[in-house]
């Protein structure tokens, strides 16, 4: 077996780098071909994936938040690869959906023994993800957070709540598009925030669609219509903790595909990396991706 584990130097403050010596303990006795990579920049986590993934089936461990996995996950998607993820960033969502356990103090060996199940992928304009994506006031909040973390390097949920202040007293909280599921017809709508969603949480903990499943051959869609700010303080901690599904105003849509069209640039939040459309195209890759269960 031959292993890849790709870390991101700067992620959880460069905690990260601490799991080096580790790896080399872990595989002291071990015959397993394995490789440490250090990302240098941004989108090199990509490259280091695609690279060994040409070069065969690797069980590729992606050690920082969930920005580095998706540059993982772009590298090796439709390979023969695996991806795991070893959570050191200040979000660290995805694998709340995969692993019951909070406590990760054992999580590098854990996921090492793992088994891998094969799981969806969404695809958002020609880009993979595998835990979500997101418009309108929630994108708003990634772009205000990522600002904020990257002066005070504030842990996950706390980031996400300071994006939130900002947001709500500088960004947007109406967005004018048209929204079409499955090839319908197109849908004029107004909305506050809309997230299309593979796995549960994002953000924090924050549960857009607490019933979606990663394996269902489908992917989720909330989307909530334009609110005034009283109402969206008033759905931000229903939002959190999913328990916003019986508000008025609030949608669901079970999806394959679907687009959205806007009149103006829209930020577009994957997996807490930020885009840049007009038109958004999102497909589901089912069955797509074989991702490393840790072991309970």
């Amino acid at each position: 077996m031959k292993h890849l584990f790709i870390i991101n130097p700067v992620a959880g403050k460069g905690n990260a780098r601490a799991y080096i010596p580790e790896i080399h303990n872990l595989f002291k006795d071990s015959q397993d071909e394995y490789h440490i990579e250090i990302t240098a920049n941004p989108g090199h986590a990509k490259d280091l994936a695609e690279w060994y993934s040409k070069k065969g089936d690797y069980r590729i461990y992606s050690i920082g938040g969930d920005g580095t996995m998706n540059e993982a996950l772009n590298g090796m998607a439709g390979t023969g690869s695996s991806l795991g993820i070893i959570p050191a960033g200040s979000g660290n969502d995805f694998i709340k959906s995969i692993y019951k356990s909070r406590d990760y103090r054992d999580i590098l060996k854990k996921t090492i023994e793992g088994t891998e199940k094969i799981i969806d992928c969404g695809l958002i304009n020609g880009r993979y993800f595998i835990n979500i994506m997101s418009v309108g006031l929630d994108a708003e909040v990634a772009y205000y957070s990522s600002k904020i973390n990257k002066k005070l390097h504030l842990p996950g949920k706390l980031s996400y709540f300071a994006g939130i202040a900002a947001a709500l007293i500088k960004g947007k909280l109406r967005f004018p598009l048209e929204i079409s599921f499955d090839g319908a017809k197109a849908i004029k709508t107004e909305i506050t925030l809309a997230a299309c969603t593979n796995g549960k949480y994002y953000g924090g903990g924050f549960m857009p669609v607490p019933y979606t499943d990663c394996s269902d051959g489908i992917l989720d869609v909330c989307y909530v219509n334009a609110k005034r700010l009283p109402a969206i303080l008033y759905l931000i901690p229903k939002y959190m903790k999913g328990t916003h599904v019986n508000i008025k105003g609030v949608n669901f849509q079970k999806i394959e595909k679907m687009r959205i069209e806007s009149p103006v640039e829209l930020k577009i939040n994957v997996e807490g990396e930020l885009i840049f459309a007009k038109t958004i195209d999102i497909n589901i890759k089912k069955s797509f991706v074989k991702f490393i269960i840790p072991a309970e």
